[in-house]
């Protein structure tokens, strides 16, 4: 069913202000006044976003979620044009992000934002292609963006960085981003260094880059970067990282923001349990994911609520340690 008559102010107000839960959650009340499902769509969803992972309403929320995706799923994803639908998620009731599968589709993203508040792009087979992704409207509206190309490599991510590209100044532009995910790129020492070097990164909150080939020696810059002051979810899994990397992340002023910290498998030792349960500059942690026996960390950083030790070889002592600190917070 197409939305009731008058739906247009509230959606305006949505486009204007996407990042708000407000005024989602005044048009929800609206759409089920007039009857519509969607008005309990994005309510479920608003009230999802808030919750933990062990919080004991996720279950049944997220069941009505799905419920209300199978029947009105495909309607409510007519909002963005055909070629965004395949692989586009709901975020707070509306599409949010968008997959695009190659650069064919950059001179297209203007469209995005027309009527859906998209925020967020996963981006396949882009890899070459930064320079038109940084000529798109893109970056006037994303403030999201998620590498999914094993050929984005280091030159990728300096165009994508850059300050400036055939005269436009593009440094609004890139300041804009929240979250930056690259998964399975080649990035090498160079991409860590050219994030660390960035001025344009002032907001970025998330970082990602997963199986990116870096390792400890291009990690140094990036750690110790005063140009990432928000940054406060850091995610290095699946790269030869070392326990000298571990033992200078935990004494960094730098990152003392950091509340969300994931190393799986990075090949690291006890020894480096032992240095982020030492730490002082981490006190904000409250979320860890390791890859290592981390019976320490029962002792340390005293703002973890939440900690992943699955396909970890723990001993019982190590177990019960652990429980006894986190309980529901601990997945082993």
């Amino acid at each position: 069913m197409p939305p009731p008559d008058g739906y247009e102010p509230f959606l305006a107000t949505i486009l204007d202000d996407p990042g708000s839960d407000a005024p989602r959650l005044v048009y929800s009340d609206w759409l089920e006044e007039q009857g519509d499902p969607r008005g309990e769509f994005i309510r479920v969803q608003c009230e999802l976003s808030h919750l933990d992972e062990v919080d004991s309403r996720q279950e049944n929320l997220l069941d009505r979620e799905n419920n209300l995706l199978m029947m009105y799923g495909d309607l409510w994803r007519e909002e963005v044009p055909h070629w965004a639908r395949p692989g586009c998620e709901f975020r707070r009731g509306f599409v949010e992000q968008v997959s695009i599968w190659r650069s064919d589709f950059f001179a297209n993203l203007c469209e995005l934002p027309k009527n859906a508040p998209v925020r967020s792009l996963k981006l396949h087979q882009v890899a070459g292609g930064m320079n038109l992704f940084r000529a798109s409207a893109a970056l006037d509206f994303a403030v999201e963006l998620c590498f999914l190309d094993e050929r984005f490599c280091c030159d990728d991510l300096r165009e994508l960085l850059a300050e400036s590209y055939e005269g436009r100044d593009y440094v609004s532009d890139v300041a804009r981003l929240q979250s930056l995910v690259i998964l399975g790129g080649e990035l090498l020492d160079g991409g860590p260094h050219a994030i660390g070097l960035a001025r344009n990164l002032a907001n970025l909150q998330r970082l990602d880059l997963v199986r990116c080939k870096v390792n400890e020696m291009g990690l140094q810059s990036l750690i110790h970067s005063e140009n990432l002051p928000k940054l406060t979810w850091l995610d290095l899994s699946d790269n030869v990282l070392g326990d000298a990397f571990v033992w200078a992340l935990a004494r960094t002023q730098a990152r003392s923001n950091l509340t969300h910290l994931v190393l799986r498998d990075t090949k690291l030792t006890n020894r480096a349990a032992h240095h982020l349960a030492e730490s002082s500059i981490l006190a904000n942690l409250q979320y860890l994911d390791v890859s290592q026996n981390a019976k320490a960390l029962a002792k340390g950083l005293p703002s973890l609520r939440r900690l992943d030790m699955r396909e970890n070889h723990l001993t019982h002592g190590g177990v019960r340690a652990l429980t006894e600190r986190f309980g529901k917070g601990l997945k082993v």
